[in-house]
């Protein structure tokens, strides 16, 4: 992966082509498990497991789908600390999105309130944890599978029912 010097100078040449593109990026992180003695390997959670861990965080342009930045960081920082520096440092080079995709890993009350503020759309999976996921199901559950709220996703039908909300004080959709 490189020096961080090494890093910031690929960033800083491959990135300008993009700062124009505007249709938005997903930012998604995974664990890679591993034994090696080196600082940045560290319990972490992913998932169900709890290993020695680094993290690799991946943003990609959704219109191009080509990666535009990665780094890596401890096993033991979780997803949704990691969101505000991502996007600080994608604005550092240029790339001031107004979309983002983004895991339930990276929902926040903060974290979404910073959206707000910045003014940036995005989407994303709202954790099953949530009190709020768990009144959606349990008012929807009977109508949900029903023929005008399926939708195809590459080979497969999901059924999915927009409906308005309120999230940390602002209403969405």
């Amino acid at each position: 992966m490189g020096t961080e010097t090494l890093q910031r100078t690929f960033f800083a040449a491959y990135l300008p082509r993009f700062s124009k593109n505007n249709k938005g990026i997903i930012i998604d992180a995974t664990s890679l498990p591993n034994q090696i003695h080196i600082p940045l390997t560290a319990w972490g959670r992913s998932g169900e497991e709890i290993d020695k861990q680094i993290r690799f965080l991946l943003v990609v342009d959704k219109s191009s789908e080509e990666p535009l930045f990665f780094r890596h960081y401890a096993g033991n920082i979780v997803d949704v600390s990691t969101l505000k520096t991502t996007i600080d440092e994608l604005n550092v080079y240029g790339i001031k999105e107004t979309y983002i995709y983004l895991d339930a890993g990276y929902f926040s009350e903060d974290n979404i309130n910073d959206l707000y503020t910045s003014r940036m759309n995005f989407l994303t999976r709202l954790p099953s944890i949530r009190v709020l996921y768990k009144e959606l199901i349990k008012k929807y559950v009977d109508s949900l599978e029903k023929y005008e709220n399926m939708v195809r996703y590459g080979k497969r039908g999901l059924f999915i029912k927009q409906t308005n909300i309120e999230l940390f004080g602002d209403k969405c959709c």
